[in-house]
């Protein structure tokens, strides 16, 4: 633009002018849009607390989920183990061993261990406080209840960033800081990976670009260049860059997290999606991602003075959390009335007082059209219901109401809970402890049945035997087997006080087993085809869960992930593949499918196999203790329903907890790299056919041995602008490819890869040749070859011939490249089909912008003004030629590539509708690989 108001050629300008303020237009808002989403999904993705507040005009306060942002103070918080503290609150009564990491404002690396009793001390440094918590930190053990005091820039934290904020921040400087900031503005730090490979072609094209210029300018010989020369010099550099690249990406990518946004995956890190679609590994919990995580209690085992014990069985409604349903004994044949157990099942009493007390689950009685509800973990809210079947609800054992038609066991004395040691992921189990009103203090402990068996000295009145043990640990295989998540449950009295025990002099020794349950958490219906789906797609499954060998095994079996011969190496424990050293594990023919009984550290371990292997994987996790898995994989997933820390340490949240949100989301990931594919192809394409038929026309030459261009500037930039920019844009939206889930991992981790090269310099090299040769057949052919004088600048007489040559030239660029557009949606399945009207948006945009060729063939001023270009007549005819000849050779060539990828063992991909259907190539070749 500036070179044509320099040379003052008012028209070039003014139209170059109009393209340029068109083309950043469409740029701007495509990255206002990308904004826009981006703000939008921040805002789902804000961080919640739970906040006890009076809903819908209640009068009973009941826990809810709100923003960090609408925490006001004096509203109580309740906090638990992995909560970030939303805001600065005082600890109320009631705490449970809370304990928080408060490094970031002291120093101090240790938890800091805190009270409900007020500190005295008006000066009380902020490590002294005991009985406040402080926004940003860590609740590493425990729970608690806390009035918020302070939100905001008005809490501890707030204060040091306003200390920041007036201070100034200091940075890098001299050299350092300008180098820094030269990158950052040119896209080449503080992005993504994606965006970095783009920022650094457009940098590389850039390049190119300034070489092209110079070699126009160099056809001059670099004496007295024609200001029409400058002109097309700039037309050909920018021929060479593809228009809005980086904002049709960034718009790709904010509408796919918008998508994924919809179906349950919020993607915190946009780098996310593209990582999604090269991973060959999905390393799962199976609790409430692979299953439906709304458990019920099936059976529950106890251990009796005869050698097999009893087993009762649980019934249950289509209501998980409704407290009604049937306890039958299955030895004796009958059930039990609900408040009689200790009278009819005396064995059962302590074990049903220990899944009723040693647990936190609160369950509401129905409200207007609502059912029970539960607040709580699911494992202890089955245990809960369990418990009010058998008449042992909670809140009637520590002196609570409870609602109507409620039956409970007679209760002489209430319970006061004194100390918890919460379920601990490295340990397996949890305890906690009451007062028991006479002095003494009753303990429960729960958890994994090895773990709590560990603890335990006696059984059914008497001292526990290797025999006992053995009888136990094949109950619980039985039980299993079954599918159940089993559970053990163990008690002590204790006439000493408790509270000043650490967990680990608790929980040593002197314990009395109670018995068993196992809980049912049906698989979601959508897992199995999910797993399958993974197996298409080349990407393994795998199970990764504290749950029984038995137990994960009957789960692995039923949805998939284990086949129905494995060998033993397929199942593993957590203890077993910890206890092989790397190269062990690096020996293993293939890494196990399910890891039972793991723990956090075991996961960090498969992460690093599978890396050392060359896999990528994602990776599952909802515990503080799972953060180092989830930033160590390549993408780290958190639940929705998990603890702060671990979704911070994600890439990816599920609000569902749904394992099948895991795939859609990769199938948007491979979707989306298809997109950016093709439209990349459709554009870079486009570019070097508009660079041939520029730098090859420099060839010809007119009466005063100028070169004579077949395409005026402003055509050239008329094609690089409307006719590659709506219907890349359009590319961008395409529906998924039939094959995007067939074709391995490995063909979504480069774009320019030598098979993309391949079609880039193909199509691009047909294009220019097709346009080239219509401007020769037309110059040469028809008119004798005379180039006239000046007609790179204005129209003449002599010019005619040039012109018309020039807008065949111009039509055949055009409305080839258009037709492109549609072979560019998939890189070997034929335009036809696929279909036309699969992608309306690009089918309308190729309509209106071939309309649009007609207006400047034959509007006056328009042609012969601003484009130089004459109107057409018989010339049609040529370019209705080259078009078959275009769509010939691009199905040719197509054809080609399906015959070569046959005889080289690679499994072709298929329409829609093929009756043959897709054909998987998980151990195959790809286009992309070639």
């Amino acid at each position: 633009m500036a070179v044509s108001f320099g040379v003052m050629d008012w028209i070039a300008g003014g139209v170059i002018a109009g393209l340029i303020l068109l083309n950043v237009s469409v740029g701007t808002w495509t990255e206002w849009q990308a904004e826009k989403i981006v703000a939008n999904l921040a805002v789902i993705g804000a961080p919640t607390a739970v906040v006890v507040r009076h809903a819908n005009g209640s009068h009973d306060a009941q826990p809810q989920e709100v923003a960090v942002a609408d925490i006001v103070p004096g509203d109580i918080v309740l906090l638990k183990h992995g909560d970030i503290v939303p805001a600065d609150g005082r600890v109320l009564e009631g705490l449970s061993n809370l304990e928080a990491d408060e490094a970031f404002l002291t120093g101090e690396s240790l938890p800091v261990t805190k009270q409900s009793e007020p500190v005295d001390e008006d000066d009380c440094p902020v490590g002294d406080r005991l009985s406040m918590v402080f926004s940003g930190a860590m609740i590493t053990k425990g729970r608690a209840s806390v009035v918020v005091t302070g939100t905001g820039m008005s809490t501890e934290i707030g204060s040091i960033a306003r200390a920041l904020q007036s201070k100034g921040e200091r940075s890098e400087k001299g050299f350092a800081k300008f180098w820094y900031w030269t990158k950052v503005k040119l896209g080449l730090a503080e992005t993504s990976p994606l965006q970095y490979r783009l920022n650094s072609l457009a940098l590389a094209l850039l390049a190119a670009a300034i070489v092209t210029a110079i070699v126009v300018l160099a056809s001059t010989g670099f004496r007295r260049i024609p200001r029409s020369t400058a002109t097309y010099a700039v037309a050909a550099a920018v021929s060479m860059l593809p228009v809005s690249l980086v904002a049709v990406v960034s718009l790709t990518l904010a509408q796919a997290s918008a998508q994924l946004a919809q179906e349950h995956v919020l993607v915190r890190r946009m780098d996310a999606i593209e990582a999604l679609a090269g991973i060959d590994n999905v390393c799962s919990d199976k609790t409430g991602t692979l299953t439906v995580g709304r458990m019920v209690v099936r059976k529950m085992w106890v251990p009796t003075g005869n050698k097999h014990g009893l087993t009762y069985s649980f019934k249950s409604g289509s209501d998980p959390f409704k407290p009604e349903g049937e306890v039958r004994c299955d030895e004796e044949n009958k059930a039990l009335s609900p408040g009689k157990v200790e009278e009819d099942a005396r064995e059962l009493h302590e074990l049903a007082m220990c899944t009723s007390l040693c647990n936190q689950a609160v369950l509401a009685p129905p409200r207007e059209d609502e059912g029970w509800q539960a607040n709580g973990d699911p494992t202890e809210t089955a245990l809960q219901v369990a418990s009010y079947k058998m008449g042992y609800a909670k809140p009637a054992l520590i002196g609570l109401s409870l609602p109507d038609g409620i039956k409970t066991v007679p209760v002489t004395n209430t319970y006061e809970q004194v100390v918890e040691h919460a379920f601990d992921s490295s340990v397996k189990r949890m305890s906690i402890a009451y007062s028991d009103g006479s002095g003494g203090y009753v303990c429960f402990l729960k958890g994994a049945a090895e773990r709590v068996l560990g603890c335990c000295t006696r059984v059914a009145g008497a001292e526990m035997t290797e025999a006992d043990r053995e009888h136990i640990m094949q109950t619980v295989e039985t039980l299993a087997s079954l599918g159940l998540r089993v559970l053990s449950f163990a008690t002590k009295y204790q006439k000493a006080d408790v509270t000043s025990l650490t967990r680990d002099e608790l929980e040593a020794t002197g314990w009395t087993f109670l018995g068993l349950a196992g809980i049912y958490d049906p698989p979601r219906e959508e897992s199995a085809g999910a797993v399958n789906d993974c197996h298409v797609a080349s990407i393994t499954p795998r199970m990764l869960t504290g749950d029984h060998p038995a137990t994960a095994t009957a789960i692995a079996l039923t949805i998939g992930i284990l086949p129905k011969t494995y060998p033993k190496s397929a199942v593993m424990t957590g203890q077993q593949f910890d206890a092989l050293s790397n190269a062990q594990i690096d020996q293993l023919p293939d890494l196990p499918l399910v890891v039972a009984r793991c723990a956090p550290e075991t996961k960090v371990r498969m992460v690093d196999a599978l890396h050392r292997r060359g896999q990528t994987t994602a990776m599952t996790g909802d515990g503080v203790n799972d953060s180092p898995a989830l930033k160590r994989a390549d993408v780290g997933v958190a639940m929705g329903s998990g603890s702060d820390v671990a979704k911070q340490a994600s890439r990816i949240v599920l609000t569902d907890d749904d394992f099948a949100s895991i795939i859609s989301a990769v199938s948007m990931g491979r979707n989306v790299f298809q997109n950016l594919s093709k439209f990349m192809l459709y554009m870079l394409s486009g570019n070097v056919g508009q660079l041939t038929v520029m730098l090859f026309g420099l060839a010809f030459r007119d009466q005063d041995g100028y070169s004579v261009f077949p395409l005026s500037p402003v055509s050239a930039l008329w094609v690089n602008t409307l006719t590659a920019g709506p219907p890349a844009m359009a590319l961008g939206v395409e529906p998924p490819s039939p094959d995007a889930m067939t074709r391995p991992p490995s063909a979504y981790r480069t774009i320019l890869t030598r098979g993309f090269t391949i079609d880039l310099f193909y199509y691009g090299l047909l294009l220019g040749g097709q346009s080239l040769i219509n401007f020769v057949i037309v110059m040469y052919g028809y008119f004798p070859g005379d180039f006239g004088h000046g007609c790179n600048e204005s129209d003449n007489a002599s010019c005619d011939p040039v012109f018309r040559a020039r807008a065949t030239c111009m039509a055949t660029l055009q409305i080839c490249m258009l037709l492109h557009s549609m072979q560019c949606r998939h890189a070997t399945i034929s335009v036809f089909r696929l279909g036309f009207r699969t992608n309306k948006t690009l089918l309308w945009c190729v309509i209106v912008l071939i309309i649009s060729t007609f207006p400047i063939m034959y509007i006056p001023v328009i042609n012969n003004k601003v484009f130089l270009i004459g109107p057409m007549t018989w010339e049609w005819g040529l370019v209705a030629a080259q078009v078959l000849v275009y769509v010939g050779g691009s199905e040719g060539y197509k054809w080609g590539k399906r015959v070569l990828y046959r005889r080289k063992g690679i499994v072709a991909p298929r329409a829609p509708g093929d009756e043959r259907g897709l054909a998987s190539i998980s151990s195959k070749q790809t286009v992309e690989e070639k």
